[in-house]
């Protein structure tokens, strides 16, 4: 049932482990300035995000209410002009981490994400429960999968920025 959205999680995972591999701990905590992110606060919502989402949907699946919801045009995510504003008491710490731990956190949101999509990958009914999601009303469990990896991707480029921001010295002429 979430093939497709499963492969594409965990291929723009991997680009975003890729994208980080060769900085140091001091790098990744690093912010171009006191309104930005680092890297390691990008990461840490991702990481945030992912635990929250897997107890959303372990919460609903519980519930058993069966309410489908609507499709929601979800690629909208992509669209960075879109600011999105994380609640300052939801916003990720400034507190240094390093980033094996930060990649071990990732692994185990990931890990308890993917084992409960398998769990209910086959479970009948699954597509008429839906779930309370901010911005979206509410959100099927299949588009609720699809969000994690159109989330993650939009962060995939706002860490690009911050690579760009924090790192990349111009060459003149």
């Amino acid at each position: 049932m979430f093939e497709y959205e499963l492969m594409s999680i965990d291929m723009i995972r991997s680009k975003v482990l890729a994208c980080i591999e060769d900085f140091s701990d001091e790098q990744i905590n690093m912010r171009s300035a006191d309104d930005k992110w680092s890297i390691a606060q990008l990461l840490r919502h991702l990481y945030d995000s992912e635990v929250g989402i897997t107890h959303m949907v372990k919460a609903a699946i519980e519930k058993n209410e069966r309410k489908p919801a609507k499709r929601k045009p979800l690629l909208m995510l992509l669209d960075r002009s879109i600011k999105a504003k994380v609640p300052k008491d939801r916003a990720p710490s400034t507190d240094f981490i390093t980033k094996a731990q930060l990649i071990s956190m990732l692994a185990e949101s990931r890990a308890n994400f993917l084992k409960l999509v398998n769990e209910i990958s086959n479970q009948e009914g699954i597509s008429e429960i839906s779930i309370s999601f901010p911005k979206f009303e509410s959100l099927s469990i299949k588009q609720c999968v699809e969000f994690v990896g159109l989330h993650e991707l939009r962060h995939f480029e706002q860490l690009n920025e911050i690579i760009l921001d924090n790192f990349y010295v111009a060459v003149s002429k």
